[in-house]
């Protein structure tokens, strides 16, 4: 029965099986997106909890931003989990993904930082993930096929492509690892950007530094003021954007 129907979102909410199928109809701005889940969480106190929901978003070209991550899992998962855990009703939740990457990913972040620690299931085809929700909560998985890999080659040139073709019962999993991949390609990024920032001295500073040498000793060791040490020292630390000294190891790699 549908419970919910604008030109943006539809709620279809089956009573006698507890599944609500949500579909994004148009979605592209943070407005639009926000209005969305605050008519969804109505929805979902109405019926005084959503153990099994599956979310359709094919049609969502909105790339959440990680402020709105936050507050989804704060407005949203964490009163549904809360709530759910109240009951001692597992949860189950899925999602078909979107057309636009990195719309998805978004969507993969809001869970790998979610306070909750849940992890939904993801699907391309819709058909595949309507019959998941069906199937009762205990239901085996089957072990899981090694992935094929194939490195193509000609494809652009100075660019590689590489094909993975997986069981779509473990793409749930492979969409965390590559979002883990891309955040921590990113994070490498910043940090050699950051690192570039620093001046030859400062550089030298901080491989002493992370030996464990005091501002003292670094002093004595370069023939410099204490006081020009504990410069340098800010000064690292700032371009480096660290508010510890404990921090400043990850920059290890690069001395």
């Amino acid at each position: 029965m549908i419970i919910y129907d604008t030109p943006k979102f539809q709620i279809d909410y089956l009573e006698k099986e507890g599944i609500s199928f949500n579909s994004f109809v148009n979605c592209n701005n943070a407005d639009d997106f926000i209005g969305i889940i605050k008519d969804y969480r109505v929805h979902f106190d109405n019926v005084g909890g959503i153990s099994k929901a599956l979310w359709d978003n094919t049609n969502l070209t909105f790339t959440i931003p990680p402020d709105l991550q936050k507050w989804v899992d704060n407005f949203l998962n964490m009163p549904d989990w809360q709530k759910l855990n109240q009951l001692y009703v597992p949860p189950k939740l899925g999602f078909v993904i979107s057309t636009d990457t990195a719309s998805h990913l978004s969507v993969v972040d809001v869970f790998e930082n979610s306070q909750t620690g849940f992890r939904p299931h993801f699907f391309v085809n819709k058909e595949e993930a309507v019959e998941w929700m069906f199937k009762p909560n205990n239901t085996p998985k089957s072990l899981p096929e090694p992935p094929e890999i194939k490195i193509l080659h000609d494809v652009i040139p100075h660019k590689t492509r590489i094909e993975l073709t997986i069981d779509s019962e473990d793409l749930s999993e492979y969409l965390f690892m590559l979002n883990k991949l891309l955040r921590s390609r990113k994070l490498t990024q910043k940090h050699t950007e950051n690192y570039l920032k620093l001046t030859k001295r400062e550089r030298e500073i901080l491989g002493l530094i992370i030996h464990g040498m005091t501002d003292k000793l670094i002093a004595t060791h370069l023939c410099l003021s204490y006081e020009t040490i504990r410069t340098h020292r800010k000064n690292i630390m700032t371009k480096l954007e660290c508010k510890k000294a404990s921090q400043l190891s990850i920059y290890a790699y690069f001395l």
